[in-house]
């Protein structure tokens, strides 16, 4: 068969003289991909674009017929089943026009495909025009300013909520795996996969990587954005693990400190090395890189403010615990005096038996280092341990230790306690601050000839504790505010007691409401679970 083709086109042998002539110049000056078929869907000329586009032989394609050419083609459409119907659409009608989008693979590309009938002088249709333009850098370029975009708006409270987002983008975008690693180790020598993203199922699950194991290495080392199409190629990357294991194409940038100190890297990891990464590919992901960065910074600064909002708090805590101690004093000062009395009253008088005066001095001398044990401890700072916990035995101390303060305000006691009662996992001085606030402010609440109700019962698997006192009660306002740390309605306090009480029934796994209307009084209910 006899062609006439210049380099960059092919004509089948039908198509001769002054038209094959006009026909090669203009094949060879377009930028895209064209296909001239006949009415039995034979072609008659294509351009080398159009070769190139479906990684096929241009002089193979007109030498041979309709379905010959499709699987020519067929290694490079996405859909070639898909493909094939819509051949089969446009073939069925001569006068069919279509414009659409065809993707192709390996690698991903997208052309604009036109389709439409070749007439004659009379209108006559004579044969079938197809020409397929490359917008894959359109196409790729309008998805980074769309990933950007979705980027430069996200935000949450948590910064990890975002720098995950954007990294699952980086994925997406790529189809590849992404890694988020940040340097760790006293020498910065080990990467930590702070995200994973694209992992494919059977990957294992990862915490980090050496870093001489890590393409990462290479990034920190050139301490800019690293593209590495194939480590295969690269003598000091080909022994590392991931081209061992088939991660063969990966592109780096670094994660930089305010002070442009590289504390990591955002990276993609694939066997794709046929695929080319370009410049376009490598300032999105340096530009995802950026904005992950300041997220990074955001939660060290957010990590510095919890940090010290907890030392604060704490502090303030045991301010607020030192102006209770301050006023347990005041009752506590009462029974010191007693106890002091009847010492002197038993040095003075005597009895008959000076063992029984010693044992009556020794009696003496315990209630005052119980006394004086209970109100350090409920005052000095401890570590805080969970441990199997009597609360009859809590809410009896404490009672007893508050007991000459229900004496100075008048305030009648009513305790009820069932005996069925299990222990509780908590710690015991924390307890103790718990009833002692939650108590006093019944107490303070109360007037004189009131009654404080406790009660200590079991509700299924949970321990109830509820303090009811008879005092004015309290709006919705003040109770909606009630466990906010700074609200007091004391012109002495700080306002943390109850949001300290709140604290520690939540360290204990309980949870504690209140009832109040007013005129009605208040009640405390505190619930734990059995330990």
């Amino acid at each position: 068969m006899e062609l006439h083709a210049l380099p960059t086109v092919a004509l089948r042998h039908q198509l001769s003289g002054h038209a094959a002539n006009l026909l090669q110049s203009i094949l060879s000056s377009v930028d895209y991909g064209v296909l001239l078929t006949g009415l039995d869907h034979t072609s008659l000329a294509c351009n080398q674009r159009f070769g190139d586009l479906f990684g096929v032989d241009i002089e193979a394609v007109v030498e041979s017929d309709s379905p010959q050419v499709r699987e020519m083609a067929r290694e490079r459409i996405h859909d070639f089943d898909g493909w094939t119907a819509n051949m089969e659409m446009v073939h069925a009608d001569p006068e069919f026009v279509q414009t659409d989008e065809l993707r192709l693979k390996s690698p991903t590309a997208f052309l604009r495909r036109y389709t439409g009938p070749v007439r004659d002088e009379q209108g006559n249709v004579i044969g079938r025009l197809w020409t397929f333009q490359d917008r894959t850098r359109e196409r790729r370029l309008e998805r980074m300013r769309e990933y950007l975009h979705e980027a430069s708006l996200a935000f949450d409270p948590d910064p990890k909520h975002v720098y995950e987002l954007i990294t699952n983008k980086v994925s997406e975008y790529f189809s590849s795996l992404t890694l988020l690693s940040i340097r760790a180790g006293e020498e910065g020598d080990y990467m930590e996969f702070r995200v994973v993203a694209g992992a494919p199922s059977t990957m294992p699950k990862l915490a980090g990587n050496v870093l001489n194991e890590s393409f990462c290495q290479f990034t920190i080392q050139a301490d800019e954005a690293l593209l590495i199409q194939d480590s295969r190629l690269k003598p000091e990357a080909a022994e590392i693990m991931p081209t061992k294991v088939g991660l063969t194409r990966y592109a780096g940038v670094p994660l930089r400190a305010p002070d442009q100190s590289i504390i990591g890297t955002l990276c993609i990891l694939d066997g794709k090395s046929d695929e080319l990464i370009d410049e376009d590919d490598m300032r999105f992901l340096s530009l995802m890189a950026m904005r992950i960065s300041s997220e990074l910074e955001r939660e060290k600064q957010l990590s510095g403010l919890e940090r010290d909002l907890a030392a604060t708090q704490s502090q303030l805590i045991q301010s607020e615990k030192l102006a209770v101690t301050g006023t347990l004093a005041a009752s506590i000062a009462h029974d010191i005096r007693n106890i002091l009395s009847a010492i002197s009253l038993t040095i003075t008088m005597g009895v008959d038996d000076p063992a029984e005066t010693l044992d009556e001095l020794h009696g003496h001398l315990d209630r005052f280092t119980v006394l004086s044990h209970r109100l350090l401890s409920y005052v000095r700072p401890q570590k805080l341990t969970r441990e199997p916990v009597s609360l009859p035995e809590v809410l009896r101390r404490v009672l007893d230790l508050l007991a000459s303060h229900f004496r100075v305000a008048m305030i009648s006691l009513n305790l009820e306690i069932d005996s069925s009662i299990p222990d509780i996992a908590a710690d015991p001085t924390r307890l103790d601050h718990l009833f002692v606030n939650l108590i006093l402010n019944a107490i303070q609440a109360s007037g004189a000839g009131k009654t404080l109700h406790v009660l200590a019962v079991r509700e299924e698997e949970r321990v109830v504790v509820r303090i009811r006192d008879e005092g004015p009660g309290m709006s919705q306002a003040a109770k909606e505010k009630l466990f906010k740390p700074f609200s007091t309605s004391r012109s002495q306090g700080f306002g943390l007691g109850l949001y300290s009480c709140r604290q520690i029934v939540m360290e204990c796994g309980g949870k504690i409401d209140v009832v109040s209307a007013p005129g009605k009084g208040t009640t405390f209910q505190v619930e734990f679970e059995a330990a």
